[in-house]
């Protein structure tokens, strides 16, 4: 094929190339295998993501040729089409007509000769975030733009100013991730706002996106925006709110951009090979920092350090002390439950147990990312699914184990709790990680502490404008709630797809799953079994229903009766 001048080629020719063989032709499976091989020594480029693995690109000098098109130098652009370069320069935006357009010049004939094969590249650019497919309203629009965070070259000329720096209460808190060099490499931020990008909208003001260099404003929701801004060595992350939002989603906010902080700069780490052969704690390589807006500049503390603490002293005035309780909204506070004294392990019978899907997530919200991934390898998971579970839940960790968990379920013959203690014991993890798997089982409700008058109220059918009013109390838990709701994960991956493209998908999806579970079933739906699940769930909900029903907050509401424990 390279001694044709091919570049890039349908993997169906390969598939015709393996059938000449004969009795020495590969396997489906096998060719497969082959392929990944020779990406992986940089041979080709070949992904077997769907919509990736129907081309491969023989000759991978071409996509530095392709890149080259767009992301360059002011004089490698033609006259023609520098009019794509100012709107490039200026807010990020490129829109898919204007990459079409750059392509269908001659030179890029041989190597995109149709619009299959454009289609293709554009979708495996949006695969390396190399370009951000944004989350928008209208699905139908064919000529949505792209946004190019290292092509911006606009600054922020005055919304840090309006909403931070001239507006300074201590009741605006502010996070922060200190990388343990001089200044943050510029690819990194790229990256990193990129991928900030991709989960929330871009803030649009007077017809203009707040896409800048180095910063950028993103829609949570309709009351309040997230501010990303990289000075030096530090990330620094703001919420500008109208209304004060619960602490379960701010807390979620940092995990999210915590996950992708950490798996960005581990890509990076990873490039070099020095730095792989130098065994560098990857924890050391940045540190996250809570605080306030203090004096018009950041005053934080290490997280590590203002959980010990109940206050510390301003950097600023030696005499004010910061109270630590509404920085720490951001940190979610997780731990694996404790052991019962009375607690024993699972028995014979429980053990033979094939695991439900609630079980299987419950397994899943506690056990590690990092330790789950070496684990998957001890049940029989093959690495090239948690590969593609890892791409497709990247930036939720609990969904990645739990889809991994699932297909090994979904692919077992007889899998059961024996399977999943065994790979525990392979893994030689600690008896308290051992226990998770009792956990998996066992389940308590506090709301049998809520007393039976106040449970009475809880057994009518929840309106669907209160389910809409829910999903915006809620962080990104679409899967898990469809699962504690006991949906078909089938039907939690059609929401998924089909909320995709869409802005505000996170509130939309939890809506769409509210909205599946409240439709014709076999049990009746009602706000009690709503309230179990959002306790297993552990992402927000409750102090919106316990306000709504009795007029105070959940952890109140449990102290006011005191049920059967």
């Amino acid at each position: 094929m390279r001694s044709k001048r091919a570049t890039i080629i349908k993997t169906t020719q390969i598939e015709d190339i393996n059938k000449g063989n004969s009795d020495l032709a590969l396997t489906e499976s096998q060719l497969t295998g082959f392929l990944q091989h020779q990406h992986r020594t940089g041979q080709i480029l070949y992904s077997n993501d769907p919509g990736l693995n129907q081309f491969v690109i023989i000759q991978p000098t071409t996509l530095v040729n392709i890149l080259r098109s767009f992301i360059t130098d002011e004089m490698f652009w033609p006259e023609e089409h520098k009019y794509i370069l100012r709107r490039l320069n200026r807010s990020g935006e490129l829109r898919k007509s204007d990459l079409l357009n750059i392509w269908s010049d001659e030179k890029y004939a041989k190597d995109l000769p149709s619009i299959e094969f454009k289609e293709f590249v554009i979708q495996l650019l949006v695969h390396l975030d190399i370009i951000i497919k944004p989350v928008r309203d209208n699905q139908s629009d064919k000529d949505f733009s792209f946004y190019v965070p290292c092509m911006v070259r606009a600054t922020d000329p005055h919304y840090y100013d309006e909403n931070i720096r001239n507006r300074n209460k201590e009741e605006r808190i502010c996070f922060a991730f200190k990388l343990a060099l001089p200044v943050v490499p510029r690819a990194l931020a790229f990256h990193f706002i990129g991928a900030a990008v991709n989960i929330w909208p871009v803030c649009k003001k007077g017809g203009k996106s707040l896409l800048f260099y180095n910063s950028a404003v993103l829609y949570i929701d309709k009351y309040n925006e997230l501010l990303i801004r990289i000075e030096g060595n530090t990330i620094m992350v703001y919420i500008v709110y109208q209304s004060v939002i619960p602490r379960d989603i701010t807390a979620n906010i940092q995990e999210c951009l915590t996950s992708n902080f950490n798996k960005i700069v581990s890509f990076y780490y990873n490039t070099f090979a020095s730095c792989k052969k130098s065994n560098l704690d990857k924890s050391t390589l940045f540190s996250k920092h809570v605080g306030f807006v203090c004096h018009d500049e950041m005053c934080v503390i290490d997280v590590k350090e203002a959980e010990k603490r109940s206050m510390w002293t301003c950097r600023f005035q030696k005499q004010k002390q910061h109270e630590k309780k509404l920085s720490l909204n951001w940190i979610c506070q997780k731990t694996i439950p404790d052991r019962p004294k009375c607690c024993r392990c699972l028995a014979v019978e429980e053990l033979k147990m094939e695991p439900t899907n609630k079980q299987l997530l419950h397994f899943a919200q506690i056990m590690g990312f990092y330790d789950f991934i070496s684990f998957a390898k001890d049940i029989g998971v093959p690495d090239s699914i948690t590969q593609n579970y890892t791409s497709l839940y990247g930036k939720e960790p609990v969904h990645i184990i739990f889809m991994i968990l699932y297909y090994w379920k979904s692919n077992s013959a007889y899998p059961t709790f024996t399977d999943l203690l065994h790979g525990l014991i392979r893994k030689d993890m600690t008896s308290e990680l051992q226990h998770i798997l009792c956990h998996a089982v066992r389940q308590k409700s506090n709301l049998l502490r809520i007393g039976s008058e106040r449970l009475a109220k809880l057994t009518d059918v929840p309106l669907q404008t209160t389910l809409k009013d829910l999903s915006h109390e809620l962080f990104n838990c679409y899967i898990e709630l469809g699962v504690e709701l006991e949906l078909k994960i089938t039907d939690i991956i059609a929401i998924s797809v089909d909320n995709a493209s869409i802005s505000n998908k996170m509130y939309s999806r939890n809506y769409d799953i509210l909205r599946k579970w409240t439709q014709p079933c076999p049990t009746k739906p009602t706000t009690h079994r709503l309230i179990c699940a959002l306790e297993n769930v552990r992402k927000g909900g409750l102090d919106f229903f316990a306000q709504r029903y009795f007029g105070i907050g959940w952890n109140d509401l449990l102290k006011l009766d005191k049920g059967p424990k």
